[in-house]
């Protein structure tokens, strides 16, 4: 899958090589750490798997290049990941020193056997004696702790990335798995709920006996976060004896909860600023006081889309605005 044939390496740089024919199930991740030892040198990373013979990619890796710093480099420079070819790299021309972590994750694993086997490559300036281009080792897996609020699927450019980033190193929000934040998916009305009852500290309520919602028995695991949002004032049920928690939230009932749960004045102005939040709408009244202090904006258009589900890097940025917000 790789050749190494012309690489003629000079110390202090090294090359340290991987293939893996077991390779990744869907889903799966695997990190490698690499350690800068010398200054002014490139480091090259790639990538490579044959897959499955089908129409477009049927096996999906990923590459990432964690720098010592907390920056990500994507695969071939898309972020989120390239979805069209089953070669990967990253190149740093000058990478200073310290510690790296090449951070693999299976996208998307379907063809038969479950698994995709690949190769992965680096070269860096590493000291020592650069060893012969023929592979002979495996380098040693090492499972790294991620820098608080670094997620592979949240760039820096990302319109929500210092929202989720500061967030998360408040534990106010977190991801879905090892260094993924899912930030274009929705989230449900339990996980919302927790996120506001941690953003806005407040004390745990816990029932002395029964619960307040028929499906949110105190076995389930936001049940604390439910109830103690519920004491709060900041949620309600969706009908009689129900909060419904798994449902999606949407953006009119986030705001909701966080202008009750911040205690904001309500504003209610006489012409509404959304074309589809009219003054007869529930949460008119929620969203325009939000709007007010620019705690949310718009889809675009006037629109506001007050019944679609928020995505998770749109609910960062409301509850962020809302707790820091004047």
């Amino acid at each position: 899958r790789l050749d190494l044939s012309s690489l003629d390496l000079a110390a202090p740089q090294q090359l340290r090589f991987a293939d893996n024919p077991t390779g990744l199930a869907n889903a799966a991740t695997i990190d490698y750490g690499i350690d800068v030892t010398n200054a002014g040198y490139p480091l090259h990373a790639t990538l490579a798997w044959s897959d499955y013979p089908g129409y477009g990619l049927i096996d999906d890796l990923d590459l990432s290049l964690i720098a010592p710093d907390g920056s990500t480099y994507w695969g071939n420079g898309v972020s989120g990941g390239d979805r069209a070819n089953n070669t990967e790299t990253v190149d740093l021309a000058n990478a200073p020193v310290g510690h790296y972590t090449l951070h693999l994750y299976a996208y998307r694993v379907q063809a038969p056997g479950g698994e995709q086997p690949y190769a992965v490559v680096v070269t860096a300036a590493m000291g020592g004696t650069p060893p012969s281009p023929t592979p002979t080792s495996t380098p040693t897996v090492t499972p790294t702790a991620l820098p608080c609020g670094v997620f592979f699927d949240v760039a820096d450019s990302n319109p929500f990335h210092q929202y989720i980033h500061d967030l998360a190193c408040a534990g106010v929000v977190s991801g879905v798995s090892y260094g993924y934040y899912q930030p274009n998916s929705s989230a449900t009305r339990a996980q919302f709920a927790r996120m506001v009852v941690r953003g806005f500290g407040l004390p745990i309520v816990t029932p002395s006996s029964g619960y307040s919602f028929a499906d949110v028995p105190p076995t389930y695991w936001a049940w604390q976060y439910i109830e103690t949002a519920y004491a709060n004032g900041i949620v309600s049920g969706t009908s009689l004896g129900h909060f419904s928690p798994d449902n999606a939230v949407t953006r009119a009932q986030t705001v909701r909860m966080v202008v009750r749960a911040r205690g904001w004045p309500i504003v209610t102005p006489a012409t509404p600023d959304f074309s589809d939040v009219p003054p007869t709408y529930w949460a008119y009244h929620y969203i325009e006081t939000a709007y007010t202090h620019r705690a949310v904006s718009g889809v675009g258009g006037g629109l506001f889309a007050p019944d679609a589900n928020v995505s998770r890097g749109q609910l960062a940025k409301v509850l962020y605005n809302g707790i820091n917000l004047p």
